[in-house]
């Protein structure tokens, strides 16, 4: 081997490194800056949340009263509205003000209604620990849900023969 090939192939072997460690160091650097940015905290219950869109709108309260998440009844289940759940909101002010949040991705996706306040199906942040169910998924679980729902329903009812 001549000796100019001798240093080329140094010469490469030591590019190649000088790519790998520019590459290790961005990595490096990337994660570091990450790890640096505030990251946004998710509240810890709905009355925080409700809280942070009051404090947002610049609406001044005194208490946050938070019912449950509940489902509807289930005889006012149709096809898509099993999926929802609603709490009911008092917030306290000089006067009361009546309201309710209406989840519609079973605890994720909520909207608050202040009706006394104009605050009319303002989004609200997930609350910490809540799951959203890919869209696919989600519909796919109703259209089974409704099909278990009206094949039960057509065999407890007994048909009407004339």
């Amino acid at each position: 081997m001549s000796t100019g090939t001798k240093h080329r192939l140094r010469y490469v072997g030591s590019l190649r490194w000088k790519w790998l460690w520019s590459g290790v160091t961005l990595a490096v650097v990337s994660v570091c800056g990450l790890t640096m940015l505030p990251m946004p905290t998710r509240p810890q219950s709905y009355r925080a949340a409700v809280a942070t869109l009051l404090d947002r709108r610049e609406v001044p309260f005194r208490d946050i009263i938070v019912g449950e998440l509940r489902a509807p009844l289930p005889n006012d289940c149709f096809l898509h509205a099993c999926t929802e759940r609603i709490a009911f909101v008092t917030v306290v002010q000089e006067q009361r003000s009546y309201g309710r949040i209406v989840c519609h991705d079973r605890e994720a996706n909520c909207s608050l209604t202040l009706p006394a306040l104009r605050i009319y199906n303002e989004g609200l942040p997930d609350v910490e620990g809540v799951q959203r169910f890919p869209r696919s998924f989600a519909e796919k679980a109703l259209v089974a849900r409704a099909w278990i729902w009206s094949t039960l329903r057509a065999m407890v009812s007994p048909q009407s023969s004339r």
